[in-house]
């Protein structure tokens, strides 16, 4: 299974998982993930997901209140 469609499953299959994943994480995300993440235990990286997904929240949140300020 891919979640980044055949884009992703031909890029994982002409390079590495790690680098398609990589490269899908860093179009998909202002957030910079680090390679070593990949290879934590379930714990560390269920904790860095939680902490992405609260960061992206958070600048949501903040440009949406820059939006009303315009």
């Amino acid at each position: 299974m891919t979640l980044a469609g055949e884009a992703g499953k031909e890029l994982e299959d002409a390079t590495s998982t790690l680098f398609a994943a990589l490269q899908i994480c860093k179009a998909s995300s202002p957030i910079r993930i680090s390679p070593a993440r990949f290879f934590g235990s379930n714990d560390i990286v269920l904790a860095d997901i939680t902490r992405c997904a609260e960061e992206a929240r958070l600048q949501q949140l903040l440009a949406g209140m820059a939006r009303l300020r315009e």
